[in-house]
């Protein structure tokens, strides 16, 4: 299993802002999952593919968006000081 921080450069959506702006794990078997620091509409989610190069078609807005390694989940940075968010 890996740990990344999605790190956007540029917004062109205008919806997740730049910086750090999401946590991504892919998991051994390649799946991956995408949970973003500010929620879409104020509901939080976790988004799902088959890949990280899916993931990445999907969000990395044509190489405005990277991935930073994490090597735990207390390293990531978060946007404004955020961490992880927790469900509640």
């Amino acid at each position: 299993m890996q740990l990344y921080e999605m790190i956007r450069d540029e917004d062109p959506s205008g919806v997740s802002g730049t910086g750090p702006v999401a946590e991504v794990v892919e998991f051994d078997s390649g799946w991956v999952a995408v949970s973003f620091y500010l929620y879409t509409a104020n509901v939080p989610n976790v988004i799902v593919y088959s890949s990280l190069r899916d993931a990445m078609k999907v969000h990395g807005h044509g190489g405005k968006t990277g991935l930073a390694l994490r090597p735990s989940p207390v390293s990531f940075e978060g946007e404004n000081g955020w961490k992880p968010a927790i469900a509640t």
